[in-house]
């Protein structure tokens, strides 16, 4: 319960968009937990913290619905551990032409690992307002140097696709970080492809319950219609926006569904 308590208190240091981590740091523990009356408030305590995090909403959906919470986290925190979707957004990009990049908003450990593995991409780093401080973490960690662009600089430096991270997605909108609103202006053509890491997909009063908690709490969202993305990247692949969302399910636990 303490491991609970201080990943609720380390508001700051889990605000990596691209990853779930947060998630399997609270799977990993409830898993050593048996009984604990005390669980779904800790449960609410973390989601107050971090309102935005879709993936901790699917954890804990699942774990306070579930007969035997500790089992069910122990499923999930491997689910996490071996999530795909590094894998899929490797595979999925396309070579490009000479000259040509891909943006990545912000940095972090996902954006690093594709492009660790992708040498033969060339890559940069946009600018946004929600991508400060993990993006500053993980710039230096790539062997490659990348440049940072601001949303207007797209074209001027050959931007061919924009790699974005979501906060929550459903059955027809996103929700992004502070400062989408001007890239998705500024990209205009160019085709941006929605990155959503396990947990991140949700049904929709799973997403309502995110979106409402993130307007009461201090952190700034973007709306976004799903359409507007070219494809969208998970566990599963590279898929249109469309079939990314299929088959969207998850418990409703009620008190989660609860004004935090």
């Amino acid at each position: 319960m303490e491991r609970l308590r201080s990943l609720a208190r380390w508001s700051t240091n889990y605000d990596d968009p691209w990853t779930n981590d947060l998630a399997f740091e609270a799977a990993a523990a409830i898993a050593t937990l048996h009984s604990n009356p005390s669980l779904v408030v800790a449960c609410r305590r973390m989601l107050a913290h971090h309102p935005t995090s879709a993936p901790l909403w699917w954890l804990l959906a699942h774990v306070l619905a579930a007969a035997d919470p500790a089992r069910t986290a122990r499923e999930l925190r491997d689910r996490l551990e071996g999530d795909l979707t590094v894998e899929r957004v490797s595979a999925g990009l396309p070579l490009l032409d000479a000259g040509q990049k891909v943006g990545v908003v912000g940095w972090g450990r996902l954006p690093e690992r594709v492009f660790s593995e992708r040498v033969d991409l060339d890559v940069v780093r946009i600018s946004v307002l929600s991508a400060g401080a993990t993006d500053a973490s993980y710039r230096s960690r790539l062997d490659r140097q990348t440049v940072e662009i601001d949303p207007y600089d797209l074209a001027e430096h050959g931007v061919a696709i924009v790699l974005a991270p979501a906060l929550a997605v459903t059955s027809d909108v996103a929700l992004l970080g502070e400062g989408f609103g001007d890239l998705l202006y500024e990209a205009g053509s160019i085709p941006i492809w929605l990155v959503a890491s396990l947990g991140t997909l949700l049904p929709q009063k799973l997403f309502i319950a995110v979106e409402r908690a993130a307007i009461e709490s201090p952190t700034i969202t973007e709306r976004v219609r799903l359409e507007r993305f070219a494809k969208v990247v998970g566990p599963r692949g590279v898929e249109s926006p469309t079939d990314a969302v299929v088959g969207l399910s998850c418990p409703l636990p009620a008190e989660l569904l609860k004004p935090l």
